[in-house]
């Protein structure tokens, strides 16, 4: 079984879980208050992911009996569930169903506690992170906008003609979210606070496309913090030449102003989080923890080694029915932002 570390501990005391839902190859459930997936291995992991290396007929009859019982039990055969026991076997079971997991393979979802060892690849050091990763995403998202959701409301908030109504009513909160005034001006916190608060659980599906694009938002800025910690800590990144800073002052106070505002977008989030559902919910908070899912940590890979390829926004895309496409609209739009409050 593949998991998290942050799974990991709250197994360690908890091994039987409540089911809260049963989907088609998902079987979400409780522990602690958080939510967590079980599915099959063969999809990337998500943070709430549970993957296990079952077949599609083992995975249908756990559905089944997890559906039934409304509990599954997690078996360690060590004492302990922590990452120097991430080589013990586990076992899952459920009413009468009872398999083996293999070793348990932890992964750290945290985006901001990977690869600290890896040097980042100062190719982009001629563009700002936003340009880097815009350059490649935007073509991705117009070639896609038929996919529905936020379609590609990052790259043109003009109607297109076949926009359903869903998604022309995203394009204005785009248009509003992404105007100069409203991300820049502290006069506007407010009109800024109720846009980020009208998006949560908008739309259709299991993860609403309003929230989706809330956890791409947050994804940016992550990605942000995260390239600023690195390049604080090494002075052969050229600081100023990469934020357009003239001194290290100016540059004390972009980060500070970009942590005020995802800060500001946290809180509304978090304040408003029974707006949409319980999976949904569970999402936003992983994404305002820095969590995120396999996908996105490769995404991370590629910006650092200055080498991003259209190939794993168009993974991302296909997750979900417009899932991947909103939090990819959602990214776009935060990386917008940041360039904004950066230019001011």
């Amino acid at each position: 079984m593949k998991c998290t570390y942050r799974a990991a501990e709250l197994l360690k005391e908890n091994e039987k879980l409540k089911v809260h839902s049963v989907y088609r190859h998902t079987v979400n459930a409780t522990v602690n208050g958080r939510i967590f997936a079980f599915h099959r291995d063969a999809v990337p992991s998500t943070p709430l992911s549970l993957a296990l290396p079952f077949s599609e007929e083992e995975f249908e009859y756990f559905e089944r009996e997890a559906k039934r019982t409304g509990q599954i039990s997690v078996h360690v055969s060590h004492e302990e569930l922590s990452a120097k026991y991430s080589n013990q076997y586990c076992w899952i079971s459920t009413g009468n169903f009872k398999q083996n997991a293999g070793k348990i393979i932890l992964w750290e979802d945290r985006l901001d506690e990977q690869d600290k060892s890896k040097k980042l690849n100062l190719v982009w050091q001629d563009k700002s992170m936003a340009d880097s990763i815009l350059s490649v995403l935007l073509p991705v998202l117009t070639q896609n906008y038929q996919l529905g959701g936020f379609s590609d409301c990052a790259v043109t908030t003009e109607k297109r003609k076949d926009d359903s109504f869903i998604t022309q009513i995203l394009r204005e909160k785009t248009a509003a979210i992404l105007s100069e005034d409203k991300v820049v001006s502290g006069n506007c916190e407010t009109d800024f606070e109720k846009l980020i608060c009208s998006l949560i659980g908008l739309g259709p599906g299991l993860t609403p496309s309003g929230d989706d694009f809330l956890t791409g938002i947050l994804l940016a800025f992550s990605l942000q913090k995260n390239i600023r910690k690195y390049i604080e800590t090494h002075p052969e990144a050229n600081i100023r030449k990469n934020t357009g800073t003239k001194t290290d002052r100016e540059l004390e106070t972009k980060i500070k102003e970009l942590n005020k505002k995802r800060k500001q977008i946290c809180k509304v989030v978090n304040e408003n989080l029974e707006r949409t559902n319980d999976i949904s919910k569970e999402y936003l908070l992983c994404a305002m923890e820095n969590r995120f899912g396999e996908l996105y940590h490769k995404l991370k890979e590629q910006f650092y080694c200055g080498n991003m390829q259209e190939e794993i926004f168009c993974r991302i895309i296909h997750t979900g029915h417009s899932s991947g496409l909103d939090t990819l609209n959602g990214l776009a739009a935060g990386l917008k932002m940041i360039k904004a409050m950066g230019q001011k």
